[in-house]
């Protein structure tokens, strides 16, 4: 099912979310992601546990258009990606994106970056990424650990673009767009802030999974490969994003994953637009 883009402004910045996917949660799902915690996040979600979806930014920053992730692509058969049929039906030329920011390399933020004959579905993109994500993923000997799909994925993607450019800290890559290292989801994991004519907008990706986690910060998906840090950053983007009452894009919240965190007495509540 494709689902129409949401459309909306960051000053001057002009932004759409796309789907590349939505899925019903159910109970044994939730025991799966939170093997320590499904009966916390359960009892936080109240009866309907509601859906997660794949949410992609696309911007278009002055001259360059952005987009944030690639989505699953076809690399999964069961549940293969949406964005690309929604791109096309809404007239996005593949040609005009200028950067991919890529936050992490799980799958389904990667799988979309080649099509079915290994060549760059963004044939004039730039890859932007976290050095400490490429270093860690891309060296042999953990490649050597992989299942061989997957790392001859990895090779193959970052063979096929001419242009990547590692971001070692807090950089701007493009003007009013900063990358934020946000460790833990995985080793380089990565958050944007998008800033513009007194706008903001904090997109977390993953380290976040549900809307139940804003009160439970300390609940783990098993995603998280260093589940200690991906605590302390989840605290950390949490208490921003509220302190300082920032727009939270969530990767996996359910479609389009944009809204703001509020006080409801002693605690946060999830206001989607």
């Amino acid at each position: 099912m494709i689902t129409m883009p949401y459309l909306f402004q960051i000053g001057a910045i002009r932004g759409q979310i796309l789907a590349d996917g939505h899925d019903v949660l159910t109970l044994e799902r939730v025991a799966r992601m939170f093997p320590d915690h499904a009966d916390q996040i359960q009892a936080a979600s109240g009866k309907s546990l509601g859906t997660m979806s794949r949410n992609i930014l696309l911007m278009d920053v002055g001259d360059e258009r952005i987009l944030i992730d690639s989505g699953e692509g076809n690399m999964v058969a069961e549940s293969p990606g949406t964005l690309f049929a929604s791109l096309a039906i809404y007239e996005i030329d593949l040609d005009s994106i200028d950067t991919v920011i890529i936050t992490h390399f799980h799958l389904d933020h990667i799988g979309g970056l080649l099509d079915g004959h290994g060549k760059p579905t963004f044939p004039n993109a730039r890859l932007v990424a976290s050095k400490a994500e490429f270093d860690h993923w891309m060296n042999e000997n953990f490649l050597a650990t992989m299942e061989a799909f997957r790392a001859n994925l990895l090779r193959q993607t970052f063979d096929a673009y001419t242009r990547v450019d590692l971001i070692a800290g807090e950089v701007e890559v493009a003007p009013g767009v900063t990358l934020l290292p946000a460790y833990g989801h995985t080793p380089g994991h990565s958050a944007v802030l998008i800033e513009s004519e007194g706008s903001r907008l904090l997109h977390i990706v993953d380290a976040m999974h549900l809307p139940a986690q804003i009160n439970l910060p300390d609940a783990r998906p098993k995603y998280d490969s260093q589940p200690e840090i991906a605590v302390a950053t989840r605290h950390a983007l949490i208490n921003r994003a509220e302190s300082e009452n920032l727009q939270l894009l969530v990767y996996h919240f359910a479609f389009p994953g944009l809204g703001h965190i509020r006080r409801d007495g002693d605690r946060r509540v999830w206001s989607p637009v």
